[in-house]
């Protein structure tokens, strides 16, 4: 996954798993498992990089997590099984209007540009997406995360192995 505006959300006070709350050292419940603020169009570049070296050795061997996200949102039913299971109730009327880059967008960055105000954490974490299954095989086996930072790409993931094409005939172990 390349990094991109659920970057921007990254702020010091939410790179910090504690803090000072009344004399106490309280728990943050902000805290995404993200320990520094990236220069984003560093991170981009040296991401392209990165990319670029693997198609060197393997053109076919990267796949985009948006791209993933944007096919299996072609299907209605999968896209409204997604939004009804990631969303709370409050605004659906207005995520199911969403073209899909604007509901891919939502999703990373957990930011409603309409009402100017987050509803979900964003997910900068996504970045590191050896971490969200592992396979052996002809078998994915999903992670779940202790960490309520990272629980969302669970789902994420759980939808693309699940519905794209890509993935027909591999088990997927939940």
């Amino acid at each position: 996954h390349n990094p991109g505006n659920e970057h921007n959300w990254v702020t010091p006070d939410n790179i910090k798993p504690f803090h000072h709350m009344n004399g106490e050292i309280v728990k943050n419940s902000e805290y995404l498992l993200f320990d520094d603020i990236l220069d984003i169009d560093l991170a981009i570049k040296q991401h392209d990089t990165f990319k670029r070296i693997l198609t060197l050795y393997n053109p076919n061997c990267i796949i985009e997590l948006k791209d993933c996200l944007k096919d299996i949102f072609e299907s209605e039913v999968v896209r409204e099984n997604f939004i009804d299971i990631y969303f709370d109730d409050k605004y659906l009327d207005y995520i199911t209007s969403l073209d899909v880059n604007e509901l891919i967008e939502l999703i990373l960055t957990g930011y409603l540009p309409l009402k100017d105000q987050s509803i979900n954490k964003p997910l900068p974490n996504l970045l590191f997406t050896r971490d969200i299954a592992v396979v052996i095989g002809k078998k994915i086996i999903l992670t779940y995360s202790r960490f309520e930072a990272r629980r969302n790409e669970y789902l994420i993931s759980k939808f693309i192995f699940t519905h794209h094409p890509i993935f027909k005939g591999i088990d997927i172990v939940d």
